[in-house]
């Protein structure tokens, strides 16, 4: 079960943790061969809550079609006030992302720790599971289960690099669609969201950069997705194929069909090709992780055979005068990433 969710540091009345989304299967169901944790960490446009994953008929994806698809998910979602966070009212990115890898070890304390666990990041969301996963890499580690856990990381509408339009300018963007998405903010707080970013614009670039390093290091499957037209009353979408993706070799970029910033976090029906593509990638890590923790075959040795005849006789090598001369066998270094403190 998850933790229960602790107050927010500045009074809202809201709470941070993990929200369990699904019920349990009864244990004579239960098979652990096919059992997989997804955990959705919104971005600045929802309240703590599912509303970023709400389709406009009610359909909350992750409640009501994911456990369809796949009968043994867990389902949470990382609830915290992201608009403190992104405005330097509350607790610092690392600070959060700590709580969001404690939540996710105490929900997995009962579990194998080789279930895969999948993470589904929405806009600025995605700068706070990249720190946690970063942070998860630093030695010695306080959280030992993460790495060997995170399978997957969906991104949806993340920023992830410059281009031409420089990464201050790409985090405005990203702020202005999801503010206009989600409850309206004072002007205080907006401005606050603005010039918190702009601050940190540096720092908050260098987050991907570790990511991508910690992703090779992990063997984590990374699958980027970008809107496709902008968010309504917007001149232009924030993110392209180049700014939303890491740009890793192995990395899966998709393009949401019809979708903008917020739409492209939220679908109602198990035929709309946008899931399918999320759905695809949940499955892939689930078997991956289920063909892994297969045991290798045993190895059979033949008996020996009965020769016939007389023996051959033996053949000789001549002596190999080859050698080996200074060789010298380097053992790389552990590379350890961490987060400045804002």
């Amino acid at each position: 079960m998850a933790a229960t969710p602790m107050p927010y540091a500045n009074g809202s009345g809201h709470s941070t943790g993990l929200v369990c989304l699904t019920k349990a299967l009864k244990p004579e169901k239960h098979v652990e061969a096919k059992a997989i944790d997804i955990v959705a960490v919104h971005g600045l446009s929802s309240e703590p809550g599912v509303n970023i994953w709400q389709a406009a008929d009610g359909t909350v994806w992750l409640r009501d079609l994911i456990p369809k698809d796949i009968k043994a998910a867990r389902v949470f979602t990382f609830d915290y006030d992201a608009r403190s966070l992104f405005s330097g009212q509350q607790n610092s990115l690392e600070s959060t992302a700590a709580i969001l890898l404690s939540e996710v070890t105490a929900a997995r304390q009962d579990v194998p720790p080789t279930r895969p666990l999948v993470i589904i990041c929405h806009g600025l969301g995605g700068l706070l599971v990249e720190s946690a996963i970063n942070y998860a890499l630093t030695s010695p580690s306080p959280y030992p289960t993460i790495e060997a856990a995170v399978k997957v990381v969906v991104f949806l509408s993340c920023p992830q690099r410059p281009s031409e339009i420089p990464w201050p300018d790409i985090l405005m963007r990203c702020a202005v669609d999801a503010v206009n998405t989600g409850r309206p903010l004072s002007e205080a707080t907006y401005r606050g969201v603005l010039d918190w970013l702009n601050q940190h614009a540096q720092t908050l670039e260098s987050v991907p950069k570790d990511f991508k390093k910690s992703a090779s290091r992990m063997k984590i499957k990374v699958f980027s997705c970008y809107e496709q037209v902008p968010t309504p009353s917007q001149p232009q979408w924030s993110l392209d194929e180049y700014t939303g993706a890491l740009g890793t070799k192995t990395e899966k970029t998709q393009m949401m069909g019809g979708c903008d910033h917020h739409s492209l976090a939220t679908f109602s029906s198990k035929d709309d090709e946008n899931y399918k593509f999320i759905i695809s990638a949940i499955k892939k890590a689930r078997k991956a992780a289920t063909k892994a923790s297969d045991p290798a075959p045993p190895m059979v040795s033949e008996a020996p055979r009965e020769v016939q005849g007389a023996r051959p006789e033996p053949v000789t090598f001549a002596p190999n005068r080859t050698t080996l001369s200074n060789a010298d066998a380097t053992i790389p270094s552990r590379c350890i990433y961490k987060l400045d403190t804002f």
